[in-house]
């Protein structure tokens, strides 16, 4: 989960999912889906899948690293909740940078303007690859 936004957590811990959605909401921040359908590779690890539709959420990520099929996915459950479509590399190696970025329609200069512009739907998934 990608949480944006100016808010106070509680203490790091374990803090249900649907508490942390709660609170950034309340504070007036966005929540995005990061690689909701990308698969898991380690028994620690889970991914959102079909929670996406259930959980209270602003947007949904399209990843470089995820298949074809796991991003078709999250464009699939983007629609369907009418949510933000966002890009991301998740680099961990220099040469993964950039590879899927967030385009926005309008300036981001303050971190109000990317708030409002997940809300507004004012951007867009970007490839470079």
């Amino acid at each position: 989960m990608l949480l944006l936004g100016d808010m106070e957590l509680p203490p790091s811990g374990l803090i249900p999912t649907v508490e942390i959605l709660d609170l950034v909401n309340a504070e007036g921040g966005v929540v995005i889906a990061a690689h909701p359908f990308r698969r898991v590779y380690t028994e620690h690890s889970q991914n959102l899948g079909d929670l996406v539709y259930e959980l209270d959420l602003d947007g949904v990520e399209l990843n470089a690293k995820c298949s074809k099929t796991e991003n078709t996915l999250a464009r699939k459950a983007a629609k369907i909740r009418n949510l933000a479509l966002m890009g991301g590399s998740d680099a961990h190696r220099d040469q993964d940078l950039g590879r899927m970025v967030t385009g926005f329609y309008d300036p981001i200069e303050h971190e109000d303007d990317l708030i409002l512009a997940i809300r507004a739907h004012r951007c867009r998934p970007l490839t470079y690859y």
